[in-house]
């Protein structure tokens, strides 16, 4: 997991009329669902590298398959692997670049319900200090302003500390 989802990644060794791989993941009523696919490269007797991101950051176990699709309609599944959770799938911070004001965060998943923001330059200085209780859903950054140019928001929840970019924008 990163910030930014779940990166999968698969190598074939070989390949012979395959068109795709459809990635599948398992969802709230426990049956895989396809979320994506990647084009084969059909006939091949050498290891061929794929790579799929699934952006859904998740506070909890993932479960992905693949199916593997060949040219006649035959598919195979792959074997199912998991993806646990880690403090970089826990926080979500959007649009990014944005407007200060516009700026929400997601904390969903984080452990404590009292949370310390700081906003820092780059530098490492302290602009701005907040706290906020984690609901589960998304709410605006807590601070007030701030001119363009990039930021760094420290998110301190616990024994957690989380550090995102952002890119603040004002039209």
């Amino acid at each position: 997991p990163t910030i930014n989802g779940n990166t999968l990644n698969w190598t074939t060794a070989s390949e012979k009329n395959a068109l795709k791989f459809e990635i599948q993941k398992i969802n709230n009523t426990n049956e895989f669902v396809k979320i994506g696919e990647v084009q084969a490269y059909g006939n091949s007797n050498q290891l061929r590298n794929y790579i799929f991101n699934d952006p859904m950051i998740c506070n909890k176990s993932v479960y992905y398959r693949l199916k593997q699709i060949d040219f006649n309609g035959k598919f195979e599944f792959s074997n199912i692997i998991v993806v646990n959770p880690t403090k970089y799938s826990k926080v979500l911070i959007y649009p990014n670049p944005g407007r200060l004001e516009d700026i929400m965060v997601n904390t969903q998943g984080l452990m404590s319900t009292s949370l310390k923001f700081e906003l820092l330059d780059l530098n490492g200085t302290l602009l701005s200090s907040s706290y906020m209780e984690a609901n589960g859903q998304s709410q605006k950054l807590p601070f007030k302003e701030a001119n363009n140019g990039n930021y760094l928001v420290r998110i301190a929840s616990g024994d957690t500390i989380i550090n995102q970019q952002i890119v603040v924008v004002q039209e």
